[in-house]
């Protein structure tokens, strides 16, 4: 028998979660833990960062910032090492089509709209931001 996923958010962290290219800023720390206090969901990272850090890496990262960790992340398409929408779109979609999943959302400064009905964007000046945040708890308690 497999997992099965409530509620989960695809997460990506540059423009989103980190805007100095170093950490994660303490807004969007405070947005996230709110966010899956109300919701109670999973993570699954989306990043580029999973295509350079190893996974156990990334879970310590969260811990050091008292978040939830991530529950695995998104499959790499290793044909193509930049980050283009469609092919982190097709990335999520595929890791849905393996997982069963009730309410999800991907989080991203990254345009997905073409590649995934249930999208909620960040501008990458401000990252994760309250707005964004309302419209990820709409969307996940449906």
């Amino acid at each position: 028998m497999f997992n099965t996923f409530k509620k989960v958010i695809f997460l990506d962290h540059d423009g989103v979660m980190v805007l100095n290219g170093k950490d994660f800023e303490p807004k969007a720390i405070k947005l996230l833990q709110e966010i899956i206090k109300e919701t109670k969901c999973d993570i699954i990272i989306s990043s580029a960062w999973r295509k350079h850090l190893p996974f156990f890496n990334i879970q310590s990262l969260y811990r050091k910032h008292g978040l939830k960790t991530p529950m695995g992340y998104t499959p790499v398409n290793i044909s193509h090492i930049d980050d283009r929408p469609d092919i982190r779109g097709e990335e999520i979609n595929t890791w849905l089509a393996h997982w069963p999943v009730e309410h999800w959302v991907a989080l991203d400064d990254l345009d997905l709209s073409p590649f995934c009905e249930n999208f909620v964007k960040c501008d990458p000046s401000y990252g994760l931001t309250e707005k964004e945040s309302e419209e990820i708890i709409q969307i996940l308690c449906k």
